[in-house]
């Protein structure tokens, strides 16, 4: 028997009931925020965040002196190039004949002006060695597989320095934005082992930072990833730090065992950073740049600290994470704020080099099983074992 659709429609409209009161009270919180916000002094929350010395578990961003500042995006550039990378992977199944992963990047190159081209590609590579397989601990006998989000951050990486090899090819008298999609901070090795992060962080992503902050030396080059529907609340958490009435603000101990909206600082809960900024830019404006307090980015970043701002696109609210050598200078915000604009306004909401990254970079599900086939097709040519389980095999075949 499959789906009882008419008792999940009884369901779904108790949900849209539920949804309609939630979204009620959200509405006072979300006033209540900008409130806040509105009284917020910078200067308070940071000695507050200083004297807790740790004891605040919300991740709360660093502030500017003005948290309520909305900039207006200079002119746009006649003559810029916009540059994008997007990645996907098939990871390594446990049924196959073969223990392998594939990573494809996707490149977009989009220039406007006097010299107007386009350059879109695709680069799938396949990972089958052993010493491509895993992380390997060098001071022992530890290894981590990369599969889930060791291979995301692998892909992550992998996305960066494709976007380095297209920005040497670059002239150096034209504008440059080179965006990538998502998070620069590698959120999925908050919790891997330090070889691990000094792997794809330190040895890869700062690597690659470093060298796109070599070639920024000699042209206008910002970059910058972009982050579409973001939940981050790292500027709302700074308002429930000012919330706190105790001094110093110690979480655990003071509220650990008090119940959500029994806490001084619940009236801003639930509240995400996108909301609070949507009643505050208009459409065009950009927030005040924020940095992350995320403790990968200060333990692994170096002197690449990762800052943020949100900017209203005219159909949504969006994040946009860049280094802080970007963030330092007011001339590369300028050049990220406008041609983010340009090219939202071009991609109808979502950034045009984006998206084309992304149709060069997306693996469809059809293809992924094509993969597969090609490996046991691959592998039986040998004369080797294809055993796979049954359950891996008949979710490949159709069933009329």
């Amino acid at each position: 028997m499959g789906l009882d659709l008419e008792a999940t429609a009884r369901q779904v409209q108790s949900l849209a009931t539920g949804m309609r009161e939630q979204v009620q009270d959200k509405r006072t919180r979300l006033n209540f925020a900008l409130d806040t916000m509105g009284k917020a002094q910078q200067g308070k929350i940071e000695r507050k965040y200083a004297e807790a010395q740790g004891r605040v578990t919300w991740l709360i961003a660093g502030l500017p002196r003005d948290l309520r500042e909305a900039h207006s995006p200079p002119e746009t550039p006649e003559d810029y190039i916009a540059l994008a990378a997007d990645g996907s992977s098939i990871d390594a199944e446990r049924d196959s004949p073969a223990h392998c992963y594939l990573i494809n990047i996707g490149t977009a190159l989009l220039q406007y002006g006097s010299h107007s081209r386009a350059s879109l590609q695709s680069k799938p590579a396949l990972y089958v060695q052993e010493e491509d397989l895993a992380i390997k601990d060098p001071r022992g006998t530890r290894a981590e597989l990369i599969e889930g989000n060791v291979l995301a951050a692998k892909r992550m990486v992998q996305e960066m320095e494709a976007l380095l090899s297209v920005v040497h090819e670059m002239p150096e008298d034209v504008p440059i934005v080179a965006l990538l999609d998502g998070s620069l901070i590698l959120w999925g090795l908050l919790a891997a082992p330090d070889f691990v992060q000094e792997e794809l962080i330190r040895k890869g992503a700062v690597r690659v930072l470093d060298g796109l902050r070599s070639l920024s030396q000699g042209r206008r080059l910002a970059v910058g990833a972009y982050l579409s529907l973001p939940r981050s609340t790292d500027v709302v958490n700074a308002l429930r730090l000012d919330l706190c009435p105790f001094e110093p603000a110690d979480c655990d101990r003071r509220c650990g065992a008090k119940p959500v909206f029994h806490r001084e600082c619940d009236g801003v809960h639930g509240v995400l950073d996108r909301e609070l900024f949507e009643g505050l830019l208009k459409p065009g404006q950009r927030s005040a740049i924020f940095s992350s307090r995320s403790s990968v980015v200060l333990k692994q970043y170096g002197d690449h600290q990762i800052s943020f701002f949100y900017v209203n696109n005219g159909d949504e609210i969006v994040r946009v994470e860049l280094p802080q050598w970007v963030a330092q200078d007011d001339a590369l915000v300028g050049l990220l704020h406008s041609c983010i604009l340009d090219q939202s306004r071009k991609g109808r909401g979502y950034p045009e080099v984006l998206t084309e990254a992304h149709e060069q970079a997306v693996i469809h599900e059809r293809d992924r099983q094509l993969f597969w086939q090609i490996v046991e097709e691959a592998v039986a040519s040998e004369g080797l074992p294809t055993a796979s389980s049954e359950k891996s095999r008949a979710k490949r075949l159709p069933w009329v």
